[in-house]
């Protein structure tokens, strides 16, 4: 399967719970892993990835909230 660029845009347009959701069950996984004895490195891995992603979409979508971009008509 090709990745397509529509594919990003697609995750940054899905509302802030599900992104998130997606984002923490790699991690949870990881965590409940660790408490039992095994550190899964590729799973931390992807839900850091998940998480810094989600982190940049949710800021940029705080600061278009906040401080509008002014019409330059």
């Amino acid at each position: 399967m090709r990745w397509e660029a529509d594919s990003f845009l697609n995750w940054a347009e899905a509302p802030w719970w599900l992104r998130w959701l997606i984002c923490l069950i790699p991690l949870t996984i990881a965590g409940i892993m660790l408490a039992n004895g095994r550190f899964m490195y590729w799973l931390w891995g992807i839900g850091g990835v998940l998480t810094l992603i989600n982190l940049y979409i949710t800021w940029n979508e705080i600061l278009d909230h906040v401080m509008p971009k002014k019409d330059e008509d």
